[in-house]
């Protein structure tokens, strides 16, 4: 998977969970440098989806602890966008949290 030996036990389990849920943002990662590029992010942003944007939003929050004021997630927002899928994803990880 080309994982770096510098990721974190937690960056390593964001790594296989975003690949497993949202692949689409993969490419937004540099899990070999342990970050995200935030000009692909911003480039992603400016055409992706509405739903797509607001998981882009959440991975970045769970990658930052929540502390990312740029790129905000609010629940309440994204419940009116997202579908059944992303919604089982943030619930699946309300019901365990964990951050990078």
């Amino acid at each position: 998977m080309g994982t770096s030996n510098y990721l974190t036990p937690n960056e390593e389990k964001f790594e296989y969970w975003l690949k497993d849920n949202m692949p689409y943002l993969a490419k937004l990662w540099d899990f070999t440098e342990s970050r995200y590029e935030k000009e692909l992010v911003d480039n992603f942003l400016s055409v992706c989806s509405s739903s797509e944007a607001v998981m882009c939003c959440f991975a970045i929050q769970i990658w930052t602890g929540g502390g990312n004021t740029e790129y905000e997630f609010n629940l309440f927002r994204a419940m009116r966008t997202i579908g059944d899928k992303e919604i089982d994803i943030i619930h699946e990880w309300v019901a365990n949290p964990w951050y990078c």
